[in-house]
């Protein structure tokens, strides 16, 4: 007798995991309907590859509430691993009565001056901050807040549009390209240096499974340092952070899991190593957009299983990852200035060296 699996609801978008990845982590643990925009350009251009492998609803042909109706009592479990649609998973949660951010989480987690107010609430890293309409308010608000700060977008992701200044001509010097509603100004976190190894950047990750509202971290994930203005160029694991400093890591980024109020799901904490100790910089309602695969390359662990067994409201058992091997992803990022590009490998000669598992992208 063939035991029917379960069905989970992934909301697909930019960023996420790939369904292939997605349908790979499913294999005999639940069956997966994928949820996504096809007026999205990134969506557009996998929705045929995904209609391949699993049922799938396009929201530019049905409403939420529509697709709701239609999978009303057939879904067990709903996940996303992208940051651009967790309004619309926590839509679809509330309308199929399955656990998932709320509404009122989902707002915390994408509204920046709500985060930091509820973070500062908590005692988790309290930093000032000012909200302002436009760049015609900054040089106001920086003058309120006092240099170094933080410019950037009330609701904004992979650090788009995010300026440190520390100088005034740093502040006139801001040309957004976004037209955002609202802008915060905040105190800048002080420079620090990582604990353990001087060639990483003054910040990590905190990945953390939440089921029945209890925290399994399992990994930190260590940065390379930014490059400017403040865009990530690599990511390490597993971490070599020292044991005392790695729990006052894993205390912090648990504060703010709890501030926010997330009680299911993935999160991703980022944090800060400064002179005073760890301070958190934000919290994120799903995975951090490499983690998945860093993990999956150098240890035994499935972060996307494990995504799909806590959208199941299975009860994970915390545990340390197994690593056998230390495992780096690169981002080669363009120049600010303009450049003519006059030669460039191909990914195919990245890919003919061993120690080289993946590369995206091309030219």
């Amino acid at each position: 007798m063939t035991l029917e699996l379960p069905t989970v609801l992934v909301v697909y978008a930019l960023g996420s995991a790939s369904p292939a990845e997605i349908m790979d982590a499913a294999d005999g643990l639940c069956e997966v309907v994928f949820v996504a925009d096809g007026r999205q350009e990134h969506t557009r251009s996998v929705l045929a590859f995904m209609e391949e492998m699993a049922e799938t609803y396009d929201l530019a042909a049905s409403s939420e509430e529509g697709i709701a109706a239609r999978l009303a009592g057939r879904v067990r479990g709903i996940t996303t691993f992208s940051e651009f649609v967790l309004a619309e998973t926590a839509g679809l949660a509330q309308r199929l009565g399955l656990p998932f951010h709320s509404p009122e989480v989902v707002d915390a987690l994408t509204d920046k001056v709500r985060q930091r107010s509820l973070l500062n609430g908590s005692g988790a890293a309290p930093l000032r901050q000012v909200t302002v309409p436009g760049p015609e308010s900054f040089e106001g608000a920086v003058r309120e807040i006092g240099l170094p700060a933080i410019v950037k977008p009330a609701r904004g992701t992979a650090s788009v549009d995010v300026y440190p200044c520390t100088s005034w001509a740093d502040v006139r010097g801001i040309d957004p390209s976004s037209q955002a509603e609202a802008w915060v100004v905040e105190e800048m976190l002080s420079p620090g240096r990582n604990p353990s190894s001087p060639w990483l950047g003054d910040y990590c990750s905190v990945e953390t499974a939440v089921s029945h509202g209890r925290c399994w971290h399992f990994a930190i994930v260590e940065r390379l340092p930014l490059t400017a203005p403040c865009r990530e160029t690599g990511f390490v694991i597993p971490d070599s952070l020292p044991d005392d400093y790695r729990e006052q890591v894993l205390e912090a980024a648990e504060t703010a899991i709890h501030a926010v109020g997330i009680t299911t799901g993935i999160s991703h904490v980022e944090v800060k190593f400064t002179p005073e100790g760890p301070r958190v910089i934000e919290v994120n309602g799903r995975m951090g957009g490499t983690t998945g695969r860093l993990l999956r390359r150098g240890s035994d662990l499935d972060p996307f299983r494990l995504a799909l067994e806590v959208a199941l409201g299975q009860d994970v058992k915390p545990r340390e990852p197994v690593f056998d091997r230390c495992v780096l992803a690169y981002r080669v990022l363009p120049p600010l200035r303009p450049v003519t590009v006059r030669a460039a490998h191909t990914p195919s000669w990245f890919r003919t060296h061993p120690e080289v598992w993946a590369v995206d992208g091309g030219v």
